[in-house]
């Protein structure tokens, strides 16, 4: 990657990382649904009005709209929900160490895909060790008490993995579909989860019958902005340059960024477990985003 992949690359790492922290609190005080409606809803505005400023349109109503929907709903409205839902029952550096295991979903499903294509690319027994290893820092983070029942923890664990693994789907999806300019896909994805979102958030929660206080409201506009609406554009147009899987590499910095957060400046406590399975979970993406060597001429 060249200077300005990277540069990118940390500045919005350190924009998503932060989102966690503004989850945590938003959902201490307001519902998920509605915390996940108002995320997509508030960055589709954002971003719908910097398309307009910078001279750009949305497609028109038709065919092309269906990849940026499929990419709503794999990348925004599922993953939203799963990340809101899953911090009521896990702290914000627990749930940014369990959602870097994106890049090994994302292998994965890269392979898949392309297999059925006819163009996989090796599997390499680097790249297998890595998937081991990540989804061993997993189950360390998980640790025994994943056998023992689903309890509160577990389940908003569950969540953030799933939200993972469809991030990953819809960034392969991305990779192969997008067509795009990067702010059009970004606010088109919004708009689709908060055309999904918000009918969840009127049924499910009533939202006008909440009385949230300035510091949950503040921080969904924060998650909106901060952690959505400036980073979205610059991780589509990361996928196109430089592929899924090293656009993935997010994830070896953002569960960092949370955790750091999460410790110095909301008071949260990390354990030996948390620590040992980032390490394991880094380990592994670090193996799965290394590039098979070229094969050498006879």
């Amino acid at each position: 990657m060249r200077a300005r992949h990277w540069v990118t690359l940390l500045g919005v790492s350190a924009m998503l990382g932060s989102a966690f922290s503004f989850t945590g609190i938003a959902v201490a005080h307001i519902p998920p649904v509605t915390v996940a409606a108002g995320r997509a809803v508030l960055a589709a505005i954002v971003l719908w009005s910097l398309v307009r400023i910078s001279g750009g349109r949305l497609p028109a109503p038709g065919p092309a709209w269906r990849p940026i929907a499929v990419v709503g709903i794999t990348t925004g409205a599922i993953p939203y929900i799963c990340l809101a839902w899953g911090q009521m029952h896990v702290q914000s550096s627990l749930a940014g160490i369990l959602f870097g295991s994106v890049p090994l979903f994302t292998l994965v499903i890269a392979h898949f895909q392309a297999q059925q294509e006819g163009n996989a690319e090796r599997m390499t027994s680097l790249r297998i060790a890595g998937i081991v290893a990540g989804f061993a820092g997993v189950g360390v983070i998980l640790g025994p008490g994943a056998l023992a029942g689903l309890d509160g923890q577990l389940l908003g664990e569950a969540l953030i993995l799933a939200g993972a693994a469809c991030y990953g789907f819809g960034s392969v999806y991305t990779r192969s579909h997008a067509r795009h300019a990067p702010l059009v896909m970004a606010a088109g994805q919004n708009l689709c989860a908060g055309a999904i979102l918000v009918p969840l958030s009127i049924a499910l929660d009533a939202p006008w019958r909440l009385a949230p206080g300035l510091e949950p409201l503040g921080a969904v506009v924060a998650l909106a902005v901060i952690g959505t609406a400036v980073p979205a554009p610059a991780i589509f147009w990361l996928i196109r340059s430089v592929g899924a899987i090293t656009t993935s590499l997010l994830a070896y910095f953002i569960p960092l960024t949370a955790a750091l957060i999460g410790v110095l400046v909301l008071g949260e406590a990390l354990s030996f477990g948390m620590a040992a399975g980032f390490i394991l979970i880094l380990g592994g993406a670090t193996l799965v985003s290394r590039r098979p060597a070229a094969a050498s001429p006879a």
